[in-house]
């Protein structure tokens, strides 16, 4: 968890701020994975990541904007060399 909040601060990804008082705060916890090491040692990873619990969200009072997922580099690579007379 240190080194991903050092992480989170080096690259100035968030920034510590007082909390409003005329809004909600969306709560956030830490998720832990515990990963197989690819070099094929017994030695296990473990992975700390920090989301946000954002289902407690309403729409048009907490956000009013939405985005969509990120395309993966496969599909980019699938569209690129799909021929031109389908």
């Amino acid at each position: 968890m240190e080194r991903k909040m050092e992480s989170l601060i080096d690259n100035k990804t968030w920034e510590l701020v007082e909390p409003p008082t005329d809004q909600m705060l969306i709560d956030s916890k830490w998720m832990y994975k515990l990963k197989d090491n690819l070099k094929g040692d017994k030695v296990k990873i473990f992975k700390a990541r920090l989301v946000a619990r954002g289902f407690t969200q309403e729409k048009c009072v907490d956000y009013n904007e939405v985005f969509s997922t990120v395309a993966k580099y496969a599909t980019i690579c699938l569209l690129v060399h799909i021929p031109d007379k389908l």
